[in-house]
């Protein structure tokens, strides 16, 4: 099956993000595109922990996902905070 979907953040282009699928057979990872999709292929049927990963190795809370053979499966427009400014301590 397949896991795909669009990113979109700001700050940082989406394409300095890594989609990671993490299941009990299989874990499979791809950059965004330019356009801000990403599709995530070869996996076998089952649940999926789905991670987003900036560039500062920021890793954003996981969605988790049914894969099922020969399927897709979309995750709609998923919105992270990229390259977000994290304030001083003071």
């Amino acid at each position: 099956g397949y896991v795909q979907g669009t990113v979109s953040g700001r700050e940082l282009p989406a394409t300095d993000v890594c989609v990671t699928a993490s299941g009990a057979h299989a874990t499979q990872a791809a950059y965004v595109s330019a356009k801000g999709t990403f599709r995530i292929g070869g996996l076998p049927p089952g649940e999926y922990a789905v991670t987003f990963q900036d560039e500062e190795l920021v890793a954003h809370e996981p969605l988790m996902v049914s894969v099922t053979a020969g399927r897709t499966t979309t995750i709609e427009h998923q919105l992270i905070d990229l390259g977000q400014d994290v304030p001083a301590a003071r």
